[in-house]
Formats: C-alpha cells, sequence, structure tokens
C-alpha cells in the first residue's frame, strides 16, 4: 500500500470534549499525527463549550476540508444563524466513539448532512447501520497505542497483574440505576440480570428480550418502532455504566482470591475493600500521554471492557505496543485478529473463576510471557499502528477497491 496515496488531502482533526485522564485529546492527537505521515495537509482544532466559540469556529466557515474527525464529538451539536457548523464548515465528519456508546450514540442524532461514525466494536456499526438512518456510514475501526519512551522492566519476571482503569463501586452504580423513572428502572435491571451472567450477549439483543417479555408501560413491543427503541437504548445508559463497573470489581475479586499480586493506576480505587487486599498496590492516575510509561514497566496488563463484546479496547494495544503481555476477555474480534498462546492470552469472562487459573500459569511461566510480549508486539507493528488506521480511514473515505491495510 502506497503510504502517500492520499497525500494532499486537507483533514480537520477536532477534539471538542474533554473526557478521562485526557485520552480524548490524546488520541486527536495522535491520529492528527498519522495523518501528517501520511503526507495529509492537516489542522487541529481543540475547544470546549466554555470557550468563545464564534472566535474559533467562525473562520473555518466555508473551509471545506477533504476529511473532519472529532473524538466523542459535541461538535455536531453546535449551529448559529447559519446553520450547523460542520455544514458550514464542510467536508465528510466522522464522530470517532471511543467509550461508552450508550451515551455518545446521542450525538447520532445530528442534523449535519455529510455525519459518518466509527466504533470500537463490531456490533456496535451493525446497530448503528440499522437505527441511525441519519449517518451516510460507519466504520469499525479499533484505537492504536503508543510506545513508551523508556521500555524498561521493573522486574526481571513477571511477578504481578497490571490494571489501568477507574473503579467505582458497583453499588454506587446500581443506585443511579433505581433513581431512574420506574418503567427506565425495570428496563435497566432486566438488561443487568441477564448481561451480569453473560456479558457477551449486545444490550440491544438484551433490550429486545426484555421489551418482549414486559414491555414499556402500556406498550407491547410490537408497538415499539426503531426510532423509539434507540432513544430506550441510550436511556439504558446507567446500566451499561453498571455493568462496566460489575465486572471491573469481579475480575479483580477473582485475582486476588487466588493470590494473584495487582497493581492498580486509576481514580477510585481506595473504596475497593477485599480481605486480600494487601495484594493490591494502588497508584495514582496519570494522563493518558503517560500512561504507556507505566505499561510498559510491567510484564502483563489486564483489560476488562464488557462494553465492547465484539471489538478491542486500546489497552489490548497499548499492551501490545509496549511489550506487556496482555490477559483480556475474549471477544470474537479478537479470536480472530489474535492467537491465544502466541500473541494474547484469553479469559472467558462468563467464567471468572477460572481467571486465577489464567493468570497463575502466566505468572508461573514467565518464559510463555515473554514470547506473548514479543509477538504481541510484532502484531501491533504489523497491523495496528495509528498510521494504520488512519489509513483505514482514508481508505474508508476516498478508496474505491478494498483496502490492503497489511501491508502499510
Amino acid at each position: 500500500m502506497d503510504k502517500l496515496k492520499y497525500a494532499g488531502k486537507r483533514v480537520l482533526v477536532v477534539c471538542s470534549r474533554q473526557i478521562c485522564y485526557f485520552s480524548g485529546n490524546f488520541f486527536a492527537a495522535q491520529m492528527a499525527d498519522a495523518f501528517e505521515r501520511l503526507g495529509c495537509e492537516v489542522t487541529r482544532l481543540e475547544f470546549t463549550l466554555d470557550d468563545d466559540l464564534d472566535r474559533i469556529l467562525v473562520p473555518f466557515h466555508y473551509s471545506n476540508f477533504d476529511l473532519i474527525i472529532d473524538v466523542n464529538t459535541q461538535m455536531c451539536h453546535l449551529e448559529d444563524d447559519d446553520g450547523m457548523v460542520l455544514d458550514l464548515i464542510g467536508g465528510p465528519f466522522y464522530d470517532y466513539i471511543v467509550d461508552h456508546p450508550l451515551f455518545h450514540y446521542n450525538s447520532l442524532n445530528s442534523p449535519i448532512k455529510d455525519l459518518h461514525a466509527i466504533t470500537l466494536d463490531r456490533g456496535q456499526k451493525e446497530y448503528i447501520d440499522r437505527y441511525y438512518k441519519n449517518v451516510k456510514s460507519s466504520l469499525f475501526m479499533p484505537l492504536s497505542g503508543n510506545e513508551a519512551v523508556e521500555q524498561t522492566k521493573l522486574t526481571a519476571k513477571p511477578e504481578r497483574i497490571l490494571l489501568m482503569s477507574t473503579y467505582v463501586p458497583p453499588q454506587k452504580s446500581y443506585e443511579v440505576v433505581e433513581s431512574s423513572p420506574e418503567l427506565l428502572m425495570k428496563l435497566q435491571k432486566g438488561i443487568i440480570d441477564i448481561r451480569t451472567q453473560d456479558p457477551y450477549v449486545t444490550n440491544e439483543a438484551v433490550l429486545e428480550t426484555v421489551l418482549k417479555d414486559i414491555g414499556f408501560g402500556v406498550q407491547s413491543w410490537e408497538e415499539i418502532d426503531d426510532q423509539q427503541f434507540a432513544h430506550l437504548l441510550n436511556a439504558c445508559y446507567p446500566a451499561d455504566v453498571y455493568i462496566r463497573n460489575y465486572f471491573r470489581d469481579k475480575t479483580t475479586r477473582a485475582l486476588l482470591a487466588a493470590g494473584i499480586p495487582i497493581v492498580v493506576v486509576g481514580e477510585g480505587w481506595y473504596e475497593f475493600k477485599h480481605s486480600k487486599e494487601y495484594l493490591l498496590q494502588i497508584q495514582k492516575p496519570c494522563d493518558f500521554s503517560l500512561s504507556y510509561e507505566r505499561i510498559a514497566k510491567e510484564h502483563i496488563i489486564l483489560n476488562n471492557a464488557p462494553m465492547f463484546p465484539d471489538g478491542m479496547h486500546d489497552r489490548v494495544i497499548g499492551g501490545m505496543a509496549n511489550h506487556c503481555a496482555v490477559l483480556t476477555e475474549r471477544t470474537a474480534y479478537l479470536e480472530e485478529t489474535f492467537k491465544e498462546g502466541k500473541n494474547i492470552a484469553f479469559y472467558d469472562a462468563r467464567k471468572l473463576s477460572t481467571l486465577g487459573d489464567v493468570a497463575t500459569a502466566l505468572l508461573t511461566r514467565p518464559s510463555a510471557v515473554m514470547d506473548l510480549q514479543e509477538e504481541g508486539y510484532i502484531a501491533y507493528k504489523k497491523h495496528h499502528t495509528w498510521d494504520h488506521r488512519a489509513l483505514q480511514l482514508l481508505e474508508e473515505v476516498y478508496g474505491h477497491s478494498p483496502s490492503d491495510r497489511t501491508n502499510l
């Protein structure tokens, strides 16, 4: 594949929303850098809704970019007296939804004329294609990761598991569910009952099951159209948050119960209580741009992301990019993309009682862990860098035949 095939394309990379640990700003910056390496003319635009938006955005009117991309966009909601701001700027606009889709799907209701979506999960792409007819196209494209400047392990062999995440006690999330209006509370509890038993089933499939069982007030399942269904699913966002926090809590407890030492980096962990919490080392959170330096110091990183049951969280690639073996819940996409025991290690999120055994096997076989580290890094370099992602998006927008994304 010719890396300069799209040289000269004018790309506007936006960051209009700050998300945890400034990860959105970081992802936008990495995509911008990658587009520049591919020869594109890149303009970077970063703002918040508290800024003087007329001063910032009016100069961009009628610029007509070849591509506009934003991470978890808020820009698509902006309008002035002459119309939607993105329509006034001009160009195909891609909303890169990088977390909690049930929250960010609402942006896809925007009336802008050339709206597209990028997801981290194949099922979420299919969902958008069905329920958001105003979205012209959608693309499944996982995030990438960066290599740390210093690649030095703290220990010669693996001794613990790294977990990079925020902790919220599940009960706090459940209280939000219980504070919802009664009809929505019943739907959310139905979703929770099913997905805590099987995190691989999608939210939309579970909501359909629940609606067929209990309906929505006086409405039966047959009376609910696609637009209302999508609206109801978005309103069940608190249930999705609970499920994430439930499995983060359960995976941590499963490791501690098996006597596995864990180091956690993130907010909220001082609220975690366990009889073996002496095995849990808590480190303060860091800006996302520094997270790879932390990952590079460890031998094994755990990934748990039930919001992407057929996709890939950036922790997977972040580990591989930094010679850190990845222990992750299996998804269909990960099974098709990587090879278990060669460049990735899986556990079954439906059988967390076996997670301790999987982790113990890794910690007691340092040579196998080092093989995972090296093979994972090779997979990252061959197929999953930011340049691969930027080229994939340009192919989506301007390619006229399926791109060979493995030869970059």
